[in-house]
């Protein structure tokens, strides 16, 4: 016996026969199943990591360096601060898509607590400069909350340690070989 469905106009009676009910059920289980192995090799794709190797250097004490060992090849940079030789905390770097920002966090979801990277060249910003004013000065760079992340990270063994404070709330200078070298 043929199930039958209701249209929106109640006048019309489609019949629906269990086989075809069946085929559409497969069919929505087999989209389903493929949005979800699509989204799986999605985020697998991103964890994917390639070799990178930059490091910047404070500009105040340069016992406090910032390496960066890999990146996933689409804007972000992953690396550790070293203090004496002693690793503090990690970094992640990257830029924004769209308009083009530079941010750092110290935790790989970077919608948590993410905070600005400041480039400049001499003492501007460069986003304040018209192209034609950037001369050859070295960048710098500013890591706007690196301070207070380490006062009030996990570890608080280091927070009498003045020197690391100031290192951390000065400017970085990248070496070569990294992308915001010039």
């Amino acid at each position: 016996m043929p199930i039958y469905h209701r249209s929106i106009y109640n006048s019309i009676f489609i019949p629906l026969s269990v086989l075809s009910f069946a085929r559409l059920f497969l069919l929505q289980l087999k989209i389903t199943a493929f949005v979800a192995i699509s989204l799986a090799h999605s985020f697998k794709a991103q964890a994917r990591m390639y070799p990178y190797s930059c490091k910047w250097v404070s500009k105040v004490s340069p016992s406090a360096i910032i390496f960066f060992s890999s990146t996933n090849g689409n804007g972000s940079y992953y690396g550790y601060l070293y203090y004496n030789g002693r690793r503090l905390l990690n970094i992640y770097e990257g830029n924004y898509q769209g308009y083009g920002s530079h941010w750092w966090s110290s935790s790989v979801d970077n919608h948590v607590n993410t905070y600005q990277l400041i480039e400049f060249w001499g003492n501007s910003p460069v986003r304040a400069l018209p192209s034609n004013k950037l001369t050859s000065q070295r960048v710098k760079l500013l890591l706007v909350g690196l301070g207070s992340s380490l006062y009030y990270g996990i570890e608080k063994s280091w927070r009498n340690d003045t020197e690391l404070f100031r290192a951390a709330e000065g400017f970085w200078i990248p070496g070569s070989g990294c992308r915001h070298h010039r």
